[in-house]
């Protein structure tokens, strides 16, 4: 920034916007050393924005990274391979609903344990709504009227259905959105407690009116999964747990309802696996 305002001896007004507090701060630092009485300037922070990457190129960008690291590794340990977990179809979570439902668990904890509570290490991201079990599909005919909200000359014929199916499958979640309103929460100890997952966290949530949604378990709810690797931790435990919700959930209702805003669709996330030393 000194050589830039050098080489343009006559500024006179300078306004700089940056999506980073730190660095907002260091501008501002930076402008109240200097004696240029003349120049008007102003650092201005902004709302940060990203914007996704298209699947297939995010994907193709991954693997380029993974094989100039292998080409360039001096053995086989420092080699590494990318694998999918299995893929979820479901209502998957915004981050900004992601981090209430967080906030959340933290009151609720500070509430029933006082000063003496911890703070728990919550699901990793996305929190989601599942409408099946992992590595598992719905009807493609559900999938249409979810994707529709049930509006049927959208899904009049086989070739329709099929097309939306498609799409779905194809698309990043972002396109299809659902709201929902949380009602009760519920944490059980983990079936495998240790300091990495101590806790089981569960929302119950309600589909807004008039809007088609779908689930092959008894009820909406709200959950995440920890991940080693390429695998779903505790999957089987958690999976039975969702399906026997009614009897195996204690809910307790929440003071206020939390409205939460979820995209009809479905992820896998990448993992990296050692190369095997064979």
């Amino acid at each position: 920034m000194r050589d830039f305002l050098e080489y343009y001896p006559s500024l006179r007004e300078l306004s700089i916007y940056d999506d980073r507090i730190h660095q907002i701060d260091a501008f501002k630092s930076f402008f109240h050393s200097l004696d240029l009485p003349r120049l008007k300037w102003s650092a201005i922070p902004v709302r940060p924005f990203t914007k996704s990457l298209p699947r297939e190129q995010e994907l193709e960008m991954v693997m380029d990274m993974v094989r100039k690291n292998n080409s360039q590794a001096l053995s086989t340990s420092q080699k590494f391979d990318l694998r999918r977990t299995p893929r979820q179809i479901g209502y998957i979570l915004c981050t900004a609903s992601h981090r209430l439902l967080s906030i959340e668990v933290i009151k609720y904890l500070k509430r029933r344990k006082g000063r003496r509570t911890f703070r728990p290490k919550l699901y990793e991201h996305p929190l989601y709504i599942p409408c099946a079990e992992p590595g598992k599909d719905i009807p493609a005919l559900e999938i249409a009227k979810v994707w529709s909200n049930n509006d049927t000359r959208t899904f009049d014929s086989e070739k329709k259905v099929q097309h939306i199916s498609q799409i779905f499958y194809l698309e990043q979640p972002g396109k299809c959105i659902v709201h929902f309103q949380v009602t009760d929460l519920a944490i059980i100890a983990s079936a495998h407690h240790n300091r990495r997952k101590p806790l089981e966290v569960y929302f119950k949530a309600t589909p807004e009116p008039n809007r088609y949604t779908f689930t092959l378990f008894p009820e909406y709810i709200v959950t995440g999964h920890f991940y080693k690797r390429d695998r779903i931790e505790d999957l089987e435990v958690v999976t039975e747990r969702l399906i026997n919700c009614k009897e195996d959930i204690h809910w307790v209702p929440l003071d206020n309802t939390i409205p939460i805003k979820a995209f009809f669709g479905q992820f896998a996330k990448l993992a990296a696996i050692p190369c095997s030393n064979a």
